[in-house]
C-alpha cells in the first residue's frame, strides 16, 4: 500500500504502466512538479521548527511574499484548530496536534491530491477515532480529491467514499463501503472487511439445502439457482442467536468462546461440527450466556453471501 502512494507521489518509479493526474501522464514527472501532497505515517515534520515554519515550509520555497505567506498559514491553521498553536516548538505538541501540523502542511500548497500513509497508526484509539473525524470533516470541507492507506477496516470504512482492497499487490475490489462490505467479491475481502465465517460446502438447488461436512440448512429463499459446490461467507451477524426457537431453520450451537466488547458481544459457536463466528447486541439475554452453554441459532440469509470457486 505505501509503494502505490509512493508511485503516486514519485519516490518511486514503475517498472511497467503510467500513472495518470486526470489525462495528464505524471510518470516522468519529479514529485516537487506533480501537485501532490503526502502525509506521512511518522509525520516527517522538522523538529527544530515551529508550527508556522513548518507550515510555511512549501510556500517559503516558492519565494512567495511574507504577508501572504503569514495570511494562508494563519487559514490553515484555523481550519485544524491549531491557531493557537502557530508557535509552538513542534516538540511540545501531542500526537494528534503533530497530525494536523502535518495535516495543514501538506494542503497549504493546495495539491490536486492529498496522500495518507496510515496517519493515526501512532496514536492511542480515543485519539485516533477524534483524528479521523477531522480528517474527514476537513476532507469535505476543502473538497480535495484524498487517497487514504490503512490496514485498519472500522477506519477505512469511516472515511471512505470508495474503498479499494488489496491482495498481493493488487487492488481486488473498488466500491462504496457498503458495496464491499455486503457484496465481497473473494473470500480475502469478504474475511478482512467483515470478519465473515468462509464455508464450503455443497448445495441442492432443488431441495433448497446447503451441506457442509454434518452441517445441513435449508435455504428458505430463492437465493441461487444452480446446484454444486459453493463457498459462503457468512458474516458474524448472520448468525441469529433465537431464544424463541421459531422456523425450521433453528439450530443448536454449543458457545466454545465468549467475548464481551460493550456493545456488541462476539462468539465462537460449534454448529454441527462446524466453527463459526458469531457477533450479537449485548441484551440482558446475551449477556447471560456462558461457554459450553447449548443455544439455538439460525442464518438470516440476507447477510450471507456465495463467493466465487
Amino acid at each position: 500500500k505505501t509503494t502505490l502512494l509512493r508511485l503516486i507521489a514519485g519516490f518511486e518509479s514503475p517498472t511497467t504502466g503510467s500513472i495518470l493526474l486526470g489525462e495528464k501522464d505524471i510518470t516522468a514527472t519529479l514529485p516537487q512538479h506533480r501537485g501532490i501532497g503526502m502525509v506521512f505515517q511518522n509525520y516527517a515534520l522538522f523538529p527544530h521548527m515551529s508550527v508556522f515554519q513548518n507550515v510555511a515550509f512549501g510556500l517559503e520555497t516558492k519565494k512567495l511574499a511574507k504577508e501572504f505567506i503569514r495570511r494562508r498559514v494563519e487559514e490553515m491553521l484555523e481550519s485544524v484548530h491549531l491557531r493557537h498553536k502557530i508557535d509552538t516548538p513542534v516538540p511540545q505538541l501531542s500526537g494528534g496536534e503533530q497530525q494536523r501540523v502535518a495535516v495543514a502542511r501538506a494542503l497549504i500548497v493546495e495539491p490536486a491530491v492529498l496522500l495518507f500513509d496510515e496517519p493515526l497508526s501512532n496514536l492511542d484509539v480515543a485519539l485516533r477515532i477524534s483524528t479521523r473525524e477531522e480528517i474527514r470533516a476537513l476532507q469535505r470541507h476543502i473538497g480535495i480529491t484524498t487517497i487514504y492507506v490503512t490496514h485498519d477496516q472500522s477506519e477505512a470504512m469511516s472515511v471512505s467514499d470508495r474503498m479499494a482492497i488489496m491482495q498481493f499487490g493488487r487492488v481486488v475490489q473498488i466500491g462504496t463501503p457498503s458495496e464491499i462490505y455486503g457484496h465481497p467479491r473473494n473470500a480475502f475481502v469478504a474475511e478482512f472487511l467483515g470478519s465473515a465465517n468462509i464455508v464450503h460446502g455443497n448445495y441442492d438447488g432443488a431441495t433448497r439445502l446447503f451441506s457442509s461436512g454434518s452441517l445441513t440448512v435449508h435455504v428458505p429463499i430463492d437465493k441461487w439457482d444452480k446446484g454444486g459446490q459453493l463457498v459462503l461467507a457468512i458474516k458474524p451477524e448472520a448468525i441469529v442467536i433465537d431464544p424463541s426457537k421459531k422456523g425450521t431453520n433453528s439450530l443448536e450451537a454449543r458457545i466454545l468462546e465468549k467475548e464481551y466488547l460493550g456493545f456488541t458481544t462476539t462468539f465462537l459457536l460449534d454448529v454441527s461440527g462446524t466453527t463459526l463466528r458469531a457477533a450479537a447486541l449485548s441484551t440482558e439475554f446475551v449477556h447471560a450466556l456462558r461457554p459450553g452453554e447449548i443455544i439455538p441459532v439460525k442464518f438470516d440469509w440476507s447477510k450471507i453471501t456465495p463467493l466465487p470457486q
